[in-house]
């Protein structure tokens, strides 16, 4: 019986440029790192600008929500100021209507 082993060091799949040896895969596990690296630190800015616009959308939903609020309060002050203004009309004739009367009664007292 003969018994055969072959041993494949590598499996075929080669980069385009030739290996210069240990240092040229250091080279590359760093250049790696480094972009993994750059990436996390993009991603990271990036989730807390897509969170701080989140609040300003927020803050700007609250902003129009407080101008909605205060736009219906100056127009129910502007109905209440002419609601007392007819009022005050109103009153004013009243009491032009009595004086009127006082004086048609001091007139027929003193005749």
């Amino acid at each position: 019986f003969f018994f055969f082993f072959f041993f494949q060091a590598e499996d075929g799949i080669r980069d385009a440029q030739e290996s210069r040896g240990l240092g040229d895969v250091y080279k590359r596990q760093e250049a790696g790192e480094c972009i993994r690296t750059h990436m996390k630190e993009l991603a990271d800015k990036m989730a807390v600008r897509m969170a701080q616009f989140a609040q300003n959308i927020y803050r700007n939903d609250q902003i129009e929500d407080i101008d909605r609020k205060i736009t219906a309060l100056l127009k129910r002050r502007e109905e209440k100021k002419k609601s007392i203004e007819k009022l005050q009309g109103e009153l004013d004739e009243l009491q032009e209507s009595a004086e009127q009367a006082v004086r048609k009664a001091k007139d027929k007292v003193t005749l």
